[in-house]
C-alpha cells in the first residue's frame, strides 16, 4: 500500500510540474527579473548592489543555481522541491494513519501548480510554500533535534519572503508549547536560535565578504516598510481578497476548509490546540494581501494566496486525524469531503492542460524589435529597458547585462515622493552615457503616467538628443519605441 501510495504522489508532482516547464512556462515580469538576477550573480556582480530588486536574496541564489544547470536547471530544482516536500508530507499521513495517504499530497501538488494563481514556477512564495509545508513535517516529529531544523528553515522563509514568516509562527508557538512539559525550553530554544543564525551568518557573511551589507540592508528590508505597502480599511482588504479569491480555483477549497474546521473546533475537536494553530495558520496565509493592498489597487496579484496551497492541506491534515462527530477520520466520508474540495482545482488544470500550447505567452518573440535586436550581436550594456519591467526579458534571451541597475521602473508611476530630487533617474541617465549604451527600448509613451512629470520630460529630452528612433515594421512590443544611438 505504501509502495502504491509514493507511485502515486510521484506521478501526480511530476505531471503537474511538467505543465510548466520551459516548453510551456508562462510569462511573468517578476519571474523574468529573478532570472536576471541570477545572470548578473552569474557574471559576478552582488544582489542589490549591481541590480536593484526588493526581495530577499534567496530567490536570486535559486535562479543563479538555475542557471548553471542550464535552460532546464530551475525547472528541475523547482521540481525536486515540491517532489521532496510531497513524500514527506505523504510520509507523516501514512505515519498519522490518514486513510487515503496520498490525497493530501496531490492537493498540495493541485493547488501548488494551479496557473492562475502560480503563473508557472519561481514566485518566491511559492518556495515559502514549500518551506511551511517541510515546516509541519519537522513539527509533526519527535525528533529531539527538531527544533533545529525549525530554525534553518525559519531562517529560509524569512530570507525568501519575509512577511511569510508570519504564517510560520503559529506552529513555532505551538511546538514550543506542547513541548513544555518536556522541561527543556531553553535547550530547544538554543537550537531554534542555532538553525536561524546559521542561515543567516552564511547569508550576511556573503554580504559583508562583498561590502554589500548596506545595500542589502537598505534595499531588502528598508525599502519595503518605507515604500512598499498601503494602509486600507479592513474591510476593503477583506472586499477586494474576497472578490479575488473568487476568480481562483482555491474558493471552494479554502471555505470548505475554513468552515468545517470551524464547526469541527466548536463542537467536536478532540486535538482543539493543533487544529486551532492550523486554523490561524489559514488565516495567517492572506497576511500579504492585507498587509500590501495590492488587491484593492485592482493589481493582478494571486500569487498572494500560495501560502494556501500548504495551509489548505494542512487544516485537513489536521481534520483527518482529529473528527469524530462528521467522521472525517473515516474512509468513505474522507473520500466524500475530499472530492468536493479537488474537483474546482481539478476543473481549472484540466482547462490549463489542454490549451497547454496556446497558454504559453511567447508573443514578444515574434515582435519586430526582438528580430531586430536578435541580429545585431549584443554585448553587454548595448541595450536598456525603460519604464517596462515586462521587456526585461530581452536581457535573459541574449544574455547581457543592463547598463544600469535600475530595470524595476513602477514606482516612478506608483509613488508620489518617489526619487524626489531625481537622482536615481539621473544616475541612470549617467550609466548610459558612460556606457555609451547602443538601444534604448523605451516605454514612457504607452500607459506610463509618472508622478512628477518633469522626468518624462527630461527623459524625452535625453533620448531626442542623444538617440534616433528605428523604424520597425510588423509587431511592436507593447506601446515601445527603440532607439538607437546616434554615434
Amino acid at each position: 500500500m505504501n509502495r502504491q501510495n509514493i507511485f502515486i504522489v510521484i506521478v501526480a508532482s511530476i505531471l503537474l510540474s511538467f505543465l510548466h516547464c520551459p516548453l510551456f512556462e508562462i510569462f511573468f515580469d517578476d519571474k523574468e527579473i529573478f532570472k536576471y538576477t541570477g545572470l548578473v550573480m552569474l557574471k559576478g556582480g552582488v544582489p542589490y548592489r549591481d541590480f536593484f530588486d526588493h526581495k530577499p536574496p534567496l530567490i536570486y541564489v535559486l535562479n543563479y543555481f538555475g542557471l548553471l544547470m542550464g535552460t532546464w536547471g530551475l525547472w528541475v530544482i523547482d521540481s525536486l522541491l515540491v517532489l521532496s516536500a510531497s513524500l514527506f508530507f505523504l510520509h507523516r499521513c501514512i505515519q498519522y494513519k490518514v486513510r487515503i495517504p496520498w490525497i493530501l499530497p496531490v492537493l498540495f501538488n493541485l493547488l501548488l501548480r494551479n496557473h492562475a494563481v502560480s503563473v508557472g514556477i519561481g514566485m518566491t512564495r511559492e518556495y515559502t510554500a514549500i518551506f511551511l509545508l517541510f515546516l509541519f513535517c519537522i513539527i509533526l516529529s519527535k525528533n529531539e533535534k527538531r527544533f533545529l531544523w525549525m530554525g534553518l528553515l525559519t531562517a529560509l522563509i524569512f530570507f525568501m519572503q519575509q512577511d511569510e514568516v508570519l504564517i510560520a509562527i503559529p506552529f513555532i508557538l505551538y511546538t514550543f508549547f506542547i513541548s513544555l512539559p518536556e522541561k527543556r525550553f531553553i535547550k530547544q530554544a538554543l537550537m531554534f536560535t542555532g538553525g536561524f543564525v546559521l542561515i543567516s551568518v552564511i547569508i550576511l557573511g556573503y554580504f559583508a565578504y562583498n561590502q554589500s551589507l548596506n545595500y542589502f540592508w537598505k534595499d531588502a528590508f528598508l525599502f519595503n516598510f518605507q515604500w512598499y505597502n498601503k494602509h486600507y480599511p479592513v474591510f476593503t482588504n477583506l472586499k477586494a481578497i474576497r472578490n479575488r479569491l473568487h476568480d481562483t480555483a482555491y474558493e471552494m477549497p479554502f471555505y470548505m476548509s475554513f468552515v468545517t474546521a470551524a464547526f469541527t473546533l466548536v463542537y467536536y475537536s478532540r486535538k482543539r490546540i493543533l487544529l486551532l494553530t492550523c486554523i490561524i495558520m489559514l488565516i495567517a496565509s492572506f497576511t500579504a494581501a492585507l498587509v500590501s493592498g495590492k488587491m484593492v489597487d485592482g493589481l493582478n496579484v494571486s500569487y498572494y494566496f500560495l501560502p494556501l496551497s500548504t495551509s489548505i492541506p494542512i487544516v485537513l491534515f489536521a481534520l483527518f486525524n482529529d473528527n469524530e462527530g462528521l467522521r472525517l477520520n473515516e474512509k468513505k466520508p474522507q473520500l466524500i469531503f475530499s472530492a468536493m474540495v479537488f474537483i474546482m482545482p481539478l476543473l481549472s488544470m484540466f482547462q490549463y492542460a489542454t490549451n497547454l500550447l496556446n497558454e504559453k505567452e511567447a508573443f514578444y518573440k515574434p515582435s519586430a524589435v526582438y528580430q531586430y535586436l536578435q541580429k545585431q550581436q549584443l554585448k553587454d550594456y548595448d541595450l536598456y529597458v525603460a519604464f517596462n519591467s515586462n521587456n526585461d526579458y530581452l536581457y535573459n534571451e541574449f544574455s547581457i547585462l543592463a547598463p544600469s541597475k535600475w530595470i524595476y521602473h513602477f514606482f516612478w508611476v506608483w509613488f508620489d515622493k518617489w526619487d524626489a530630487d531625481r537622482s536615481i533617474f539621473r544616475s541612470i541617465i549617467n550609466e548610459l552615457q558612460l556606457h555609451k549604451t547602443k538601444y534604448i527600448l523605451d516605454s514612457s509613451d504607452g500607459d506610463i503616467i509618472f508622478k512628477d512629470p518633469e522626468i518624462y520630460n527630461e527623459w524625452k529630452h535625453f533620448l531626442i538628443a542623444h538617440y534616433e528612433k528605428i523604424e520597425l515594421p510588423g509587431i511592436q512590443t507593447r506601446n515601445s519605441i527603440l532607439w538607437k544611438h546616434k554615434d
